[in-house]
């Protein structure tokens, strides 16, 4: 894929799913996101990166969004992929947002207060989940 001259909001927008790289590849580091396997920073990996050129923006709002990701800590892959789609599918296809509330694309139900009884998950997990599916709509947008 090529990622020269690209915005930096659109080229998250074009990643897709990157959580499996994140969790496999990449681990913080005190303040640093570094590769597992290379030990090195990922802002210097990715000036490295062959066929890429990315820009100071570009490289900063990839590594916002691994960030944001490794936060997650597999949350999503823990207590909601053994029943629904990978979180973009989900969010995509089957939630809305309406005025900073996620709803049911087709029952119309306020998803915060329903994971209230759904998923077993804890308010601090709720927050995290509904601010992932709320990402993954906003990307969404700029497809």
């Amino acid at each position: 894929m090529a990622m020269a001259g690209m915005e930096g909001d659109s080229i998250i927008s074009k990643l897709g799913v990157a959580s499996e790289f994140v969790n496999d590849n990449l681990k913080v580091d005190g303040n640093r996101l570094i590769g597992k396997q290379t030990g090195k920073e990922v802002n210097l990996i990715l000036k490295m990166h062959r066929g890429t050129n990315l820009s100071e923006p570009e490289t900063s709002a990839l590594i916002k969004h691994f960030l944001a990701i490794q936060s997650r800590a597999g949350l999503y892959r823990q207590k909601c992929i053994i029943c629904h789609d990978s979180a973009v599918k989900l969010a995509r296809q089957r939630l809305i947002l309406h005025d900073g509330k996620l709803y049911g694309r087709y029952s119309g139900i306020n998803i915060e207060p329903f994971l209230n009884s759904h998923g077993r998950l804890t308010e601090r997990e709720i927050i995290v989940v509904t601010d992932m599916v709320k990402s993954q709509l906003s990307t969404a947008s700029s497809n």
